[in-house]
């Protein structure tokens, strides 16, 4: 056959993959450098357990053969993958059959390898130096160093590329002075950097019509066996000669409903860029508004409002606590469901362009004030939601039952979705749990004494927020149920779409499984339930927490800090953010759904972090209660629609932090959460903001290219960063970011893209800091 002529191992591998609806998202399995666990629940129905049978596939030629380079055992539903080979393909097939359905799972070979870490110190000045990093979720005691010879030194598994660590030098943190490669962290700081060598594959998407995707790839020596398929099934492409290259040609699988495909290619060293389309009936979706009405999750874009903070609709359940202990501005402030039902019938969200909200937590919380901050001495109120009194009442400051019921069928008959904030990791003591099931909760004091409390990594998966929160012990099975349950109430009680999840990574997997595992039994599941977390921390562990039995999506603060690093400077920071972006799509892929944010309730507001008004080493949350706080600079405003523009440009979904549209400033929390302001309230600047909002999410909603098309990003200096969206044939475009003080540059960069119709353009005022989004002229 013609295709075995391609290279000396055989065929060019192409893995391509097709599902049904976001309940069955093809999320590869990343397998562990030893042993992997695999949870059959995830994949298949309880009742099909007894009858089910598995093994793990590679492709040669065109036959799938069983690999000898694991080891499975099975555990209940739970099996085993053992790595027993020494030499991996990047990816292999997991192959599940049950109730004589085939599923396939693609697993990610583990491409880690051992780094020594070392630092000199002839005279043994140092009594303790560890190691954190990105590779350790940042935790230092992962990694403590041995002394010996005149250095410390430490081994640890790094992945190859980028990787970003300190030393924790008798509990100060420094960089390595042996290292002359640093980045900026951000906060004020730098980080070393390790650069280790990747091995590259890259595929493009050629063209579409309605029952075939084609893609293009390099042909290569190394490139090895070729295969795709769905869910249900193995397909193979038919094969034409391009130059140098090859085109392959897949076969849309002839089935109703809403599918999608996903596709890689392989060499026996590497595993590229992952190419994915949405189909409907059997035919290639092609515009942005079929993909709208398919509800796929790519499609939103998500507004969040604090209901206390965003608009007082019915001031007959206005409530405040009005005591010498509670600052007025962490006293409620009369906000609730009723007022952002008022926008919605005004259209405001319409009009913005949002099709998604995000409502802060609905449920009850306690009437008297807790905590205590020293300056200004002040408890706190529970305006917030996140001191849960009850699992299943709605708090009536906000509205009750009735009014939350009306907000939900009112944001529907808009044709948009509601997603509701839902706090699992944790209750306030008043809660009658802590009472009768003590068994529930971890220990406030660890067992040296210490107080565990806020230990975000040290002890990520028991520490307590705060003294009066008891955090659930999620290793009793008893509680893991009982509480999923309650989480299911909202699920099955309100016609909600979905929910955001408080402190993911402070939460083990066994209850998000529990928990999505009971969604996909209910009914709601049909309408497409979503689930975004919140998690800080590396790629890895954010990627830890999504798969097909766990939450669809996390937000990306990794790529939040580069950005806000970049867009609030008037020079240079594109190589860290373009380093940080290709780790993103290396980890969650080139058309995810993670949620990329204009800022949240705990960071400093953007606009005043870029105008000075916050520093990267300050405590945003005391400058927020020393100053007031004001725009100090036009051009902040600017370069927070440059982060916006940058912003509807990346996979993902879009999500706008209430208050940004307009610019609001703020120090971090209670700062950034003052009451929303609307229509006369504005200034100018305010005005021009929320049109500039406005129009950029018009360029979101109507593009398929931003919606569903790989992504390409690169850095042809520190000081310019490139998007490139493409969507096959239909649609290209091109976002251009330029950071830097020459004038020349500039007009190279401007000169480069004559070509293109701009379609959005935006430079700081005496500033040559410029941003614009481009389209392929047709």
């Amino acid at each position: 056959m013609w295709f075995k002529k391609l290279n000396k191992y055989g065929v060019i591998g192409l893995i391509f993959f097709s599902t049904v609806g976001i309940d069955a998202q093809i999320i590869p399995v990343r397998l562990s450098p030893t042993v992997t666990d695999i949870n059959l629940l995830d994949y298949i129905d309880s009742a099909d357990l007894d009858a089910v049978d598995y093994n793990i596939l590679e492709v040669s030629d065109r036959t799938l053969i069983n690999s000898t380079n694991f080891q499975i055992e099975r555990d209940n539903a739970v099996i085993n993958i053992n790595k027993i080979g020494t030499q991996l393909m990047p990816m292999y097939v997991l192959r599940i059959k049950a109730n004589g359905k085939n599923s396939f799972v693609p697993l990610i070979s583990s491409s880690k390898r051992n780094f020594i870490f070392k630092l000199p110190d002839s005279n043994h000045k140092y009594k303790s130096v560890k190691v954190k990093g990105t590779f350790n979720a940042w935790t230092a005691s992962n990694l403590e160093l041995t002394y010996e010879g005149g250095e410390w030194m430490g081994t640890s598994l790094i992945s190859p590329g980028i990787e970003q660590y300190v030393f924790v030098i008798d509990g100060i943190e420094n960089i390595d002075p042996t290292n002359k490669s640093k980045v900026n962290n951000g906060f004020g700081g730098f980080n070393s950097v390790i650069e280790t060598k990747e091995e590259k594959l890259v595929i493009e998407p050629y063209g579409v019509n309605d029952s075939q995707v084609i893609v293009s790839c390099k042909n290569s020596a190394d490139l090895v066996s070729l295969f795709c398929f769905d869910r249900d099934s193995i397909i193979f492409p038919e094969l034409i000669s391009n130059g140098g290259d090859f085109l392959a040609l897949f076969s849309v699988p002839k089935k109703d409903g809403y599918n999608q495909l996903r596709i890689w290619a392989q060499s026996s060293k590497a595993l590229s860029n992952d190419i994915w389309s949405p189909i409907l009936d059997g035919r290639v979706i092609i515009n942005s508004e079929v993909f709208g009405r398919v509800k796929d999750p790519r499609s939103m874009i998500i507004y969040n409002p604090m209901i206390d903070r965003f608009h007082n609709g019915n001031i007959s359940n206005d409530y405040k606590i009005n005591s010498d202990s509670v600052n007025s501005k962490v006293d409620y402030f009369g906000g609730d469901m009723a007022g952002i039902q008022q926008k919605l019938k005004e259209g405001y969200f319409k009009k913005l362009g949002v099709n998604t909200l995000w409502i802060s937590p609905v449920i009850e919380n306690p009437f008297e004030p807790w905590g205590q901050w020293l300056k200004p001495r002040t408890k706190f109120s529970g305006y917030h939601g996140y001191w849960p009194i009850s699992l299943t009442k709605v708090d009536p400051r906000f509205g009750g039952e009735k009014d939350f019921n009306e907000l939900i069928n009112s944001v529907h008959q808009s044709k948009m979705r509601i997603l509701v904030d839902y706090v699992a990791h944790h209750i306030h003591q008043d809660h009658p749990l802590y009472e009768t099931h003590p068994e529930w909760f971890t220990s406030l004091n660890l067992e040296n004494g210490k107080l565990n409390m806020q230990l975000w990594d040290e002890q990520r998966l028991t520490t307590w927020f705060d003294t009066f929160l008891p955090t659930f012990n999620f290793f009793n099975s008893a509680a893991v149920n009982a509480l999923s349950d309650s989480a299911m109430y909202w699920v099955n009680s309100f016609e909600i779409d979905g929910f955001r999840h408080d402190a993911t990574k402070h939460i083990p997997n066994p209850f998000w499984r529990s928990l999505t595992y009971k969604i996909k039994k209910s009914q709601r599941q049909k309408l497409n339930f979503f689930q975004i977390g919140e998690t800080y921390g590396t790629p890895e562990l954010i990627s830890s927490y999504l798969g097909n039995g766990l939450l669809n999506s996390q937000f990306d603060f990794n790529i939040y800090d580069a950005a806000v690093a970049a867009f609030k400077s008037e020079n240079g920071g594109c190589k860290h953010l373009t380093q940080t972006i290709n780790s993103s799509l290396k980890w969650y892929g080139s058309n995810h759904m993670m949620g990329n944010i204009t800022g949240n309730q705990d960071r400093p507001r953007f606009v005043s972090k870029a105008d000075g008004s916050i520093k990267d080493n300050e405590d945003g949350k005391q400058a927020g209660w020393d100053n007031d706080i004001i725009v100090r600079n036009d051009n902040a405003y600017e370069k927070l629609q440059n982060l916006m523009a940058f912003n509807i440009m990346l996979p993902g979904i879009p999500v706008i932090y209430y208050g940004d549209e307009i610019g609001m400033p703020g120090g971090n929390d209670p700062d950034n959460r003052r009451m929303m302001r609307f229509d006369s309230a504005l200034t100018k600047q305010e005005k021009e903001n929320l049109n500039t909002f406005t129009r950029l999410l018009k360029i979101r909603n109507q593009s398929i290219a931003l919606q569903a098309g790989s992504t390409k990003v690169s850095n042809p200096d520190d000081n310019t960063l490139i998007i490139r969206r493409k969507y096959f044939d239909i649609e290209e475009i091109v976002f251009v970011f330029y950071n830097g003080k020459e004038k020349r540059e500039l007009d190279q960069i401007k000169k480069n893209f004559a070509s293109y119709d701009m379609i959005f353009e935006n430079q700081l005022n005496n500033s040559f800091s410029f941003t614009a989004i481009y389209r392929t002229k047709k």
